[in-house]
């Protein structure tokens, strides 16, 4: 027990290194906990609370610690919760899969869960996809306790459904195969995911990247920020092929999550990048990214009998104290820029409606919220996305001065694209200005121009 307490503080570390959590669409959940608050009160004409089944868990454990300990204790605390969630429950699934406690897996296992997925703010998705390690492993203890898979999966779904689909698929793969055989399954699997993509392309509207296998590994999520991050998943993913090397290619094809690694991988290489119900309308993105994540795990517990040596095991601390390094100093930088924001937003009036750009347009996450945290009690983030998207708690009913009733202007202002119309009233944006930020005041254009 004091082993795990002992890795659970240490894993815990890069939610209080800094002044704040610096995660993308955190910054985003936390101001429409805060949003919230005014709709429950009756202050914010034109918008909605609504109890949506899915994508909504993350945000309700938001709203309720933010009613009790603020905005600063309820990121760190639903957060910290959400890590540990899922770096425990990876953890159960590799060891129930492996018949063993692999302890030495725990950088990798660490490395991944603050990876793009978490450095994205895409928190609803990591939950769900924690719960689904802990539904997962009890299915495959085969005991009295397999049961228990069911309310997790209940939990999940509330948080996110694509990693459910998901772990569903697993399961039913896993208690097929027993009867089936693998190859017999594998192969139907494969036509099942083929025929999931003419489904889906037929109902929604769907969009694909050329370059989406890319993601195929699991090692991009070590991708976080500019180029040097690319190195470290690179060495990650060597010292994959060096431990797979070791136990011999023949031995881990034949394990049960290499199996639903290759088929998930699939999904990655077949499937959308995007889908949406119009062309209006926000579409669910960054699928195989995602799901990449849940790869990165499989091929842990692929190799969790793998055998490290003195050697090895260093070479594996190393690369981890490299990467959270790294991570350290980007994430105090983007705080840095986050301050900046605060500082000017502080400088308008009460409670005027602000339009903030993208911040950090090097890294491979696009930091389009800062103003959203900053104007939690200050003003109000007039292009925050998710009221308009119409995938969260809160809805737009109507034009309002709160924030934007339309997902493409909302896009527009946020890239820096956005054009006032005539009847549109004067607005502050944040913009880049040469090497650091500027407060403009955005007037709308003149009808003849």
């Amino acid at each position: 027990m004091w082993r795990v307490a002992a890795v659970s503080l240490v894993v815990l570390i890069p939610c209080f290194w800094q002044s704040r959590i610096q995660a993308g669409d955190l910054s985003s959940h936390i101001y429409n906990a805060w949003l919230a608050q005014w709709i429950e009160r009756g202050e914010a004409p034109g918008l909605e609370l609504t109890h949506p089944w899915t994508n909504v868990l993350f945000d309700t454990i938001l709203s309720t610690l933010l009613r009790a300990v603020g905005a600063d204790a309820a990121q760190r605390i639903a957060v910290s919760g959400a890590v540990l969630i899922f770096v425990w429950g990876a953890f159960f699934f590799i060891a129930t899969v492996s018949r063993r406690r692999p302890w030495f897996l725990m950088p990798w296992i660490a490395m991944l869960a603050y990876g793009w997925v978490f450095h994205m703010g895409f928190f609803n998705f990591y939950l769900s996809l924690g719960l689904c390690w802990w539904a997962l492993g009890c299915i495959c203890r085969e005991d009295r306790f397999a049961w228990l898979a069911i309310p997790i999966f209940a939990i999940a779904v509330t948080a996110h459904i694509l990693p459910v689909l998901w772990a569903v698929a697993m399961a039913l793969y896993f208690l097929a195969a027993r009867r089936v055989g693998p190859l017999a399954i594998g192969l139907a699997s494969l036509l099942a995911i083929a025929g999931a993509r003419v489904l889906l392309d037929r109902i929604f509207i769907t969009r694909c990247n050329p370059g989406q296998a890319v993601w195929v590994s699991g090692a991009d999520q070590l991708f976080v920020f500019g180029p040097t991050f690319l190195i470290a998943a690179s060495l990650l993913l060597g010292v994959w092929v060096l431990a797979a090397q070791r136990l011999g290619w023949k031995q881990i094809f034949s394990t049960l999550p290499l199996q639903f690694a290759a088929l998930t991988a699939a999904g990655i290489a077949i499937l959308p990048n995007a889908v949406s119900r119009g062309p209006a309308e926000a579409a669910l993105t960054y699928l195989p990214e995602r799901m990449s994540l849940a790869v990165g795990i499989l091929i842990c517990a692929a190799l969790a009998r793998w055998e490290p040596v003195r050697f090895e095991r260093f070479a594996t601390v190393a690369l981890a104290a490299g990467f959270f390094t790294m991570l350290h100093f980007e994430t105090r930088r983007l705080n840095r820029m986050e301050d900046e924001v605060t500082r000017i937003v502080r400088q308008l009036p009460p409670m005027q409606p602000v339009i903030g750009a993208t911040m950090d347009a090097r890294s491979r996450i696009a930091f389009l919220h800062f103003v959203d945290r900053a104007c939690i009690g200050t003003c109000f983030s007039f292009a925050n996305y998710e009221p308009c998207s119409r995938m969260f708690r809160i809805r737009v009913r109507s034009r309002n001065p709160m924030v934007v009733d339309s997902y493409a202007a909302s896009f527009a202002m946020q890239t820096g694209t956005f054009a006032p119309s005539p009847d549109d009233p004067p607005r502050y944006q944040i913009a880049t200005c040469g090497e650091g930020l500027c407060l403009n005041l955005l007037l709308p254009r003149c009808p003849h121009e």
